[in-house]
């Protein structure tokens, strides 16, 4: 029977691929068969890109800054370049956060977290349809949040903004780019150890407190996300369209 998960053959994308979620789907990818680009504004891309070539992976590494229109440009026109001119799948992955209060997020911070967190996953999502309908098919898979479901922090008023327009506008292009075979899904994070979230990671009581809403009782690992990244490049989720899912332990089951 063939492996109605395999990846093989297929370009992918993967934006924030150098650490954390990002880089735990696209070691997912490379063990099915794809080909990747992982794209980011640190040098972890690079030092990603070195640790999955040593394992013999078809893998790059592209340098691009999201806040800046035209890097974003270059950054993706160069991916896909190195990825033969054709694209399959597109993970926009890359975030950024700023916890400032409400009463005194200045508006600049605001547009840097809207920029990158929202407009670049529409840019990079319209750079990536006029490849994937030329071949029919596509598989797009944007980062949203548990926040956009629910509110679960402080002082993320632009995060939970943008991660909450990115579910609605991934629902929205499914109306329009379905018919030329392009899937366009999201997952929810729920609580992560990432990066980003050291700082409730590093207080002892708002860690509690998160660890207690979570069903399971623990908080993902950056690994937790590469099975269902998974179904959803591949043609095992070829009927899943339009949806968010959570990957959040049962938090939103209470």
């Amino acid at each position: 029977m063939a492996d109605i998960f395999d990846l093989s053959g297929m370009k992918a994308i993967v934006t924030g691929g150098g650490k954390g979620i990002g880089r735990s789907i696209a070691e997912g990818f490379l063990e099915k068969g794809a080909e990747v680009v992982l794209i980011g504004s640190s040098d972890a891309v690079l030092k990603a890109r070195k640790d999955f070539q040593a394992q013999g992976y078809p893998v790059h590494a592209v340098q691009g800054d999201f806040l800046s229109r035209t890097d974003r440009e270059r950054a993706f026109e160069e991916s896909v370049n190195l990825l033969g001119g054709e694209l399959d799948i597109l993970v926009n992955n890359a975030g950024i956060q700023r916890r400032i209060p409400a009463a005194e997020f200045p508006l600049e911070k605001w547009d840097e977290v809207i920029e990158v967190n929202l407009t670049a996953v529409f840019d990079l999502c319209q750079r990536a349809f006029p490849y994937m309908k030329e071949k029919g098919y596509g598989k797009i898979i944007n980062i949203s949040s548990l926040n956009a479901f629910r509110s679960v922090a402080r002082n993320t008023a632009a995060y939970q903004a943008a991660k909450s327009g990115v579910r609605q506008m991934s629902k929205t292009l499914v109306h329009e780019w379905s018919e030329y075979g392009i899937r366009i899904n999201s997952l929810a994070p729920g609580w992560t150890r990432t990066e980003m979230t050291i700082p409730i990671q590093s207080d002892a009581t708002r860690y509690s407190e998160t660890v207690n809403s979570i069903p399971l009782g623990h908080w993902a690992s950056p690994s937790d996300f590469k099975g269902v990244a998974i179904l959803l490049a591949s043609h095992a989720g070829d009927f899943i369209n339009g949806v968010t899912i959570p990957v959040d332990g049962g938090t939103l089951a209470r």
